[in-house]
């Protein structure tokens, strides 16, 4: 990609998280959540549960990452640990419904927010956005992916 073009998208892209950010961080302290939580909790929001691993990876940290982030959560009563049904020494994780409530709470904020927003730029527009935020998300999580796997072939290498 053109240098001038990948800077004209990065100099496009810090403001436009920045347009949210305000919104975003008080919503966020009035829960008093940091964005590791947050990110955590938004993980289990979409699925039932995870395991501690899978939310390790998911959000690409360490274990005692993890760990330390899910203490704080349950001792706010935001999430709770859970013995695996197949496997007991697998610890599950899921939002409480004080978590799911929050969530919803913090989801309410950014849609009061976003909606008028996206009714200025019209439906054709905001079609045009979705579509490119999935192709975003979907390049990243592949540029992740590869990283990944350069790093363990790299550890592999390193071992031999």
């Amino acid at each position: 990609m053109q240098k001038d073009l990948l800077a004209k998208a990065m100099a496009g892209f810090w403001p436009a998280l920045g347009v949210v950010d305000p919104v975003r961080i008080q919503a966020w302290d009035e829960q008093g959540l940091t964005i590791g939580q947050l990110r955590l909790m938004s993980m289990l929001l979409f699925e039932d549960s995870k395991t501690m691993g899978e939310l390790a990876d998911d959000l690409d940290v360490r274990m005692p990452t993890v760990t330390g982030v899910t203490d704080r959560l349950v001792r706010q009563g935001l999430i709770e640990r859970l013995a695996d049904a197949v496997d007991r020494r697998v610890v599950r994780v899921r939002l409480t419904e004080e978590g799911r409530r929050a969530m919803r709470e913090l989801e309410d904020a950014g849609r009061a927010f976003l909606a008028p927003i996206f009714e200025r730029l019209g439906a054709e527009k905001v079609r045009d956005l979705i579509r490119i935020f999935d192709e975003f998300v979907e390049a990243a999580r592949e540029v992740r992916e590869a990283a990944r796997a350069q790093e363990m072939a790299a550890m592999e290498a390193g071992s031999s």
